[in-house]
């Protein structure tokens, strides 16, 4: 079991939000450790969110708040759908 401590926060603004966020990274990388690729698709709510989706969908939100909306970023967004070519390391190397 991995043990998350809450970070401090930094001297500005931005290394706070960096630190956090990479904080929130590793603790949602954290509930697919030891899932089947089965499991992380496996939909188990009425809305139809797998864990492979939920973890595409944080990419896609990250990419349209921080790069797009603050940097400026021209590149087309990613997309939240879950393909059959999908893999959990393929998933987190992203979303990292």
């Amino acid at each position: 079991m991995v043990i998350f401590v809450r970070p401090r926060s930094r001297r500005d603004e931005k290394a706070t939000l960096l630190v956090f966020l990479d904080y929130l990274r590793d603790a949602v990388a954290a509930k697919l450790a030891g899932v089947s690729e089965e499991d992380a698709r496996r939909c188990l709510v009425p809305s139809g969110t797998s864990l492979l989706w939920l973890v595409k969908h944080l990419t896609a939100v990250e990419w349209a708040w921080f790069l797009y909306s603050f940097a400026g970023e021209t590149a087309s967004r990613p997309g939240e759908a879950v393909s059959g070519a999908d893999t959990i390391d393929g998933v987190l190397t992203a979303y990292r």
